[in-house]
């Protein structure tokens, strides 16, 4: 081949040439350019792009960051409810830090249960029904989240693959 040539030409001849004998190109010769293919088969693959699986990835990943928050929140709660079950020292910053933190989300619920109590230790009742209500709320925004943001497929069909053919 010349060296002024891609490698992907190819020489096509329409003169009778023996391959052991060498003899000058002639005007007959043309060359033709094919796309580089791979010897035994192709692969073709057709890339669609899915908004729907888009939005639902999405929907997926808030839906695990109101999950995560809520574990947080409840993970603190039980803290300070085991703080409270053995007597924990309240001036440590520590237990300081999970009481004032938690208040929020329980003072709400003060005084609708007793506290059972023995000796020092003390059940937090608020602390375990804002557990559960905290739970039951973060499931409820989930829940309304997929309702309303999951638009169903009505009824269309998506298809993406590889496709291989023999090369003939």
């Amino acid at each position: 081949m010349a060296s002024n040539r891609p490698f992907d030409e190819e020489r096509i001849s329409t003169d009778d040439v023996s391959p052991h004998r060498e003899r000058s190109v002639e005007q007959t010769t043309a060359y033709v350019r094919e796309p580089h293919v791979d010897e035994v088969h192709s692969v073709r693959e057709d890339v669609i792009i899915d908004h729907i699986t888009g939005r639902r990835a999405l929907l997926l990943r808030i839906e695990n960051i109101l999950w995560f928050f809520c574990s947080l929140i409840a993970i603190i709660m039980a803290l300070r409810i085991v703080f409270l079950l053995f007597e924990a020292n309240t001036a440590n910053g520590f237990v300081n830090f999970v009481n004032r933190f938690t208040n929020p989300f329980v003072r709400p619920f003060d005084g609708i249960f007793t506290n059972p109590s023995s000796g020092g230790s003390v059940l937090d009742t608020a602390a375990v029904f804002a557990m559960v209500l905290i739970a039951i709320i973060t499931w409820a925004v989930v829940r309304l989240l997929w309702l309303v943001f999951d638009i169903p497929e009505s009824g269309t069909s998506r298809s993406v693959g590889k496709y291989r053919h023999d090369r003939m």
